[in-house]
């Protein structure tokens, strides 16, 4: 399969981040055919396949997200099914693509808004929910911060919603729920995602989850100079993508 990613503007380490994600792209991942990006290319990056397309919607990070999908649905040289990729996610151990399931964090449906944090991608999640349940889809939370398969022939789900409008929805929970989506998985079943969110991990217990899982995934403020370090450490050798 094609892998793509989505990426934003320039990050503070000169896209640190999508450098050593694409370095465990190419080194754990066995069937991996063409590299795209969709969004600003870092000047370093070489052999991979970029469509140009900003972020019009400021209020709506995942609007901009959306579109970016939508957009690869006209892209007749991309395969059929993808991997779509950000350039926080990083491949831990030898994948194929049966590996790469479609995992979800917790059913919603039971959920009242009540139970969702008063944030702006909490309430996006809300509102994900409540439209997923007006139109009788099931209500799951598919925002696992793992790489996902998506297929191009589904992607025009995404036009039945005016995923524009306000703070929008939430981009994965959108789409798998409205598909028919096959091997449905909760992501604690296995040891399936080493993340890190909110503040600095425990080095031993962050090196000991890296070990054993397949994929990385850490947010601003839980990247810590050890993690920088380990991931360094993991991934030494350049990739083809790089010059």
């Amino acid at each position: 399969m094609d892998a793509v990613y989505m990426n934003g503007s320039e990050s503070k380490l000169d896209d640190w981040e999508l450098r050593y994600s694409l370095r465990s792209l190419e080194k754990n991942y066995k069937n991996l055919e063409r590299v795209w990006i969709i969004g600003h290319l870092p000047k370093w990056a070489k052999a991979v396949t970029h469509i140009d397309q900003g972020d019009p919607y400021r209020k709506n990070k995942d609007a901009n997200l959306i579109a970016k999908i939508v957009r690869l649905g006209y892209e007749s040289s991309l395969s059929e099914k993808f991997i779509m990729m950000s350039d926080d996610h990083y491949f831990l151990q030898p994948s194929w693509d049966s590996d790469i399931k479609p995992y979800y964090n917790k059913d919603m449906a039971e959920m009242k808004k009540s139970d969702f944090a008063n944030n702006k991608w909490a309430q996006r999640l809300w509102r994900t929910k409540d439209i997923l349940e007006k139109n009788g889809y099931p209500q799951r939370d598919y925002e696992g911060h793992i790489p996902y398969v998506l297929e191009k022939s589904k992607l025009h789900t995404y036009l039945n919603f005016d995923y524009g409008y306000d703070i929008g929805y939430c981009v994965f929970s959108l789409y798998f729920n409205t598909i028919d989506t096959p091997e449905i998985a909760h992501i604690n079943e296995g040891k399936v995602r080493a993340g890190f969110y909110g503040k600095f991990p425990n080095t031993e217990s962050m090196i000991k989850k890296i070990q054993e899982c397949r994929y990385l995934n850490f947010n601003d403020n839980s990247f810590s100079p050890e993690m920088k370090e380990a991931v360094e450490k993991m991934f030494p050798k350049k990739s083809k993508y790089e010059k």
